[in-house]
């Protein structure tokens, strides 16, 4: 993904653990059938991560259900004008979670936050 974001001249997205917890949970809570499929309580998330970094001014959310190929589920959502609008937007950091489902199926969070103190 970092490699389509340079290509089209935006920074590089930083990994951060904390972000990728609260993704892990809402796949794993999509995975479970505990929510329905999409961006349910994604306010309550951004909410909680807005605490761990003070600075952060916005945030958006992608969700799959797709086969477990990461690099098929990026061509996809790059395919996909809202999600590349997501994937290319002024965001800094990230975190992605992956719960398994059935099958060789998985459901995806990657959750996006632009934040000043942390930079790619």
């Amino acid at each position: 993904m970092n490699e389509y974001r340079i290509k089209h001249h935006r920074a590089p997205l930083k990994l951060m653990s904390t972000i990728s917890v609260e993704a892990v949970k809402h796949s794993q809570a999509m995975a479970s059938k505990r929510i329905s499929f999409g961006h349910q309580h994604f306010n309550e998330r951004i909410k909680h991560l807005y605490k761990e970094f003070k600075d952060s001014r916005g945030g958006a959310e992608n969700v799959a259900y797709y086969k477990l190929n990461a690099k098929k589920l990026v061509d996809a959502w790059i395919a996909s004008p809202g999600h590349r609008r997501n994937i290319l937007g002024n965001y800094t950091i990230t975190g992605i979670g992956i719960a398994h489902a059935k099958k060789g199926w998985a459901y995806y969070t990657q959750i996006f936050l632009n934040t000043s103190g942390i930079r790619g």
